[in-house]
């Protein structure tokens, strides 16, 4: 007997897998001149002589997988860790520059060499320097009187909170080198920002739409009485990456029988039953776009 399958979806990403739809074509990478534009427009709300730092995520301990701060990777495409992002604005003018920490030779062993600096520099119309030289440089704006704002980097579902990422312990260590420093939030801003998406984002956002469908798809079909939570949630995420997707795009939520009356049931061990009732809230994520299905 078939286990009955409930997707937690939207009405179009349901139909897409009632219909079976496959995926389409990979759709091109977010242009330089995007991000660029993107940059234009954060500082544009801010106004002239305004100057953001926005940290990207650092670098795992131990071996979890890297995944940049969203807000970062939107701002500049770079996906390294111990990274930062300074924009400034002079005129109507945009300045941007990434600081970058050298990669070590053990961590280009176990994470692969860095971008080249050159091509890296091409591919996002930044400036670059290393991580080391930022104090100095955020100090020069604040002493030639530029308004300085910054941003959380923190994820989503990480919560709120800013007090321990490196962005709240360089706020920290500004104030205290620096006299009563007037540190504005841009969050708003780019929140604003984002919830507008570009013809290239939708197409983004389709993909990973397309992915998690088809995935669900090939998934229910594949389920049986006796299979476990976390076999569903492997068959949902093989699916999710033998498509080419970056990695789900939250925690794949797999539950049965009675688990399913607990929101965001964690423990996946349990053994769906003939009959069951299984739940799945799940998502691909897209170069950073995720689909919620």
């Amino acid at each position: 007997m078939r286990l009955l399958a409930v997707l937690t979806a939207s009405v179009l990403s349901l139909r897409a897998v009632l219909a079976g739809a496959q995926p389409a074509a990979h759709p091109a990478p977010i242009a330089a001149s995007e991000y660029a534009a993107r940059r234009d427009s954060l500082l544009a709300r801010l106004g002239d002589g305004a100057a953001v730092v926005a940290f990207g995520e650092r670098a795992p301990i131990g071996f979890p997988a890297f995944y940049q701060v969203p807000t970062f990777r939107y701002l500049t495409g770079f996906l390294e860790p111990n990274a930062a992002l300074l924009l400034t604005r002079h005129r109507g003018a945009t300045v941007a520059v990434l600081f970058r920490e050298p990669r070590s030779a053990r961590d280009a062993i176990t994470d692969g060499p860095a971008e080249d600096s050159a091509a890296l520099a091409a591919r996002t119309g930044l400036a670059l320097r290393p991580l080391a030289a930022l104090p100095a440089a955020v100090d020069s704006l604040l002493a030639a009187g530029a308004a300085l704002h910054t941003l959380r980097d923190v994820r989503p579902y990480g919560g709120t909170i800013d007090s321990l990422t490196r962005g709240a312990a360089f706020a920290a260590a500004l104030r205290r080198r620096t006299p009563s420093p007037t540190l504005r939030s841009a969050d708003a801003h780019l929140d604003s920002l984002r919830a507008r998406k570009s013809a290239a984002e939708i197409a983004m956002l389709r993909r990973a739409a397309e992915v998690t469908s088809a995935a669900l798809r090939e998934t229910i079909a594949r389920i049986r009485p006796g299979m476990r939570e976390y076999e569903i949630q492997a068959s949902i995420e093989h699916g999710f990456r033998s498509r080419g997707a970056d990695r789900p795009g939250f925690a794949t939520n797999v539950s049965a029988g009675a688990n399913t009356t607990i929101v965001h049931h964690r423990a996946n061990d349990d053994v769906a039953e003939a009959g069951a009732l299984v739940l799945m809230d799940v998502g691909a994520a897209w170069q950073g776009y995720t689909a919620d299905v």
